[in-house]
């Protein structure tokens, strides 16, 4: 760079849709076709058109003109990795693997037409439902605008192409059941029957937090100081599907739980736990390990609920089967129930923004519909006698 700074030549900054840098881009030509290569600095953007100019050379590079889908797909992933969550990577590559790479996979990019988008969408939306076609419509919308950015095409053919609404579709919204907030009868019961469980102190303290089941997992006693629990990081797959300890779902997921006489006893009973288990002691291990001292996977929990609902049921007590979402569902509900003002309980619950935690977890239930009508009540004494109307 220069010394007032100025870019090398074909070199260009990029930024988001917010006026934030996002990283720089470099063009050139080779025998009379663009290529383009982007990089978060000038070090790593000129290392990598060295190693494109090279394989170009050796002719191990795809012409823009011949590049398929499937190719695109695999560029594309090698720029985002660096900068999406390895679990947003995970949806993206099972997606594309599933759906698109089979039947667009070998289509080059330059000879895709809109309506052959179109149909493909139309047989994933026939066959997987409308969630799995939209998955497949944002994936493609990505990939051909990061052509479009990168010349490779002159224009993004799925742009227009709107999401599906499946109109029919009258199947029950997940709050009101696996999602679901849980009576008091229901709590009792179940925590009864999974009181043996090595997941216990872990379930009741989702309930009482209304952290995520990741989020829970991945919680290390270095994490518990100071009378607060800093959630910081969760649990979460890989693109090849492994689980690794990552930040949280968005940046105002990391925040600080106060913590109360209740989560105090969890934690307390936790760690006298884990301390008649474990031979040491260390404030980077889990505080809900697995029984091999590791860190579990969500999933588990889910596992761990329906094993408990099944040996209920074996007993003759039947509950509404439920996730681990539920503790968190409850959480939040109790919460706004018991008058925890709307901003107090969003930071809590660690979402983006206040809609999210009105609109998806402090739900109304037909007894709270009764006790505001209750409240809500106008009597008139009935006045004895004839009344001269006055119409």
């Amino acid at each position: 760079m220069g010394r007032r700074g100025r870019l090398p030549a074909g070199v260009r900054k990029r930024f988001d849709k917010n006026g934030k840098f996002k990283n720089y881009e470099m063009r050139f030509t080779v025998n009379g076709e663009r290529y383009t290569v982007t990089g978060e600095t000038i070090e790593e953007l000129s290392t990598r058109a060295a190693t494109k100019k090279e394989e170009i050379k050796k002719g191990l590079y795809t012409t823009n003109k011949k590049i398929t889908v499937d190719e695109l797909f695999q560029e594309w992933k090698e720029e985002k990795s660096s900068v999406r969550k390895s679990s947003s990577m995970y949806v993206y590559s099972s997606a594309f693997n599933v759906h698109i790479s089979p039947a667009l996979g070998k289509c080059k990019v330059a000879e895709l037409e809109r309506r052959q988008i179109i149909q493909f969408l139309r047989k994933v939306m026939s066959s997987s439902g409308d969630g799995r076609a939209n998955t497949c419509r944002d994936i493609l919308f990505r990939l051909f605008k990061y052509a479009t950015d990168n010349e490779i095409i002159a224009r993004n053919i799925v742009q227009g192409i709107s999401r599906f609404k499946n109109t029919q579709n009258t199947k029950v919204p997940a709050r009101e059941t696996i999602h679901r907030e849980l009576t008091d009868k229901e709590i009792d019961l179940f925590f009864r029957y999974a009181a043996h469980s090595l997941y216990y102190n872990a379930m009741r303290f989702m309930l009482n937090t209304g952290v995520r089941a990741g989020e829970c997992l991945a919680l290390q006693w270095k994490d518990i100081q100071g009378g607060t629990i800093h959630i910081d990081k969760t649990i979460t797959r890989t693109e090849r599907g492994n689980r690794v300890g990552n930040s949280p779902k968005t940046k105002t997921s990391r925040r600080i739980i106060p913590i109360n006489n209740t989560i105090r006893e969890i934690i307390n009973e936790q760690r006298d736990l884990y301390r008649n288990t474990h031979e040491y002691f260390d404030l980077s291990d889990f505080v809900f390990p697995n029984s091999a001292g590791g860190f579990s996977y969500p999933d588990t929990i889910n596992t761990v609920i329906d094993r408990t609902l099944k040996a209920m049921q074996r007993e003759g007590i039947h509950i509404a089967h439920f996730s681990s979402h539920s503790f968190r569902a409850t959480f939040a509900s109790r919460a706004a129930r018991h008058g925890v003002p709307p901003n107090t309980l969003k930071e809590i619950m660690g979402h983006a923004n206040m809609a999210i935690t009105m609109d998806l977890y402090a739900h109304i239930n037909e007894q709270d519909k009764i006790d505001a009508m209750n409240i809500i009540e106008f009597p008139i004494e009935k006045t004895k006698g004839y009344i001269h109307s006055v119409i």
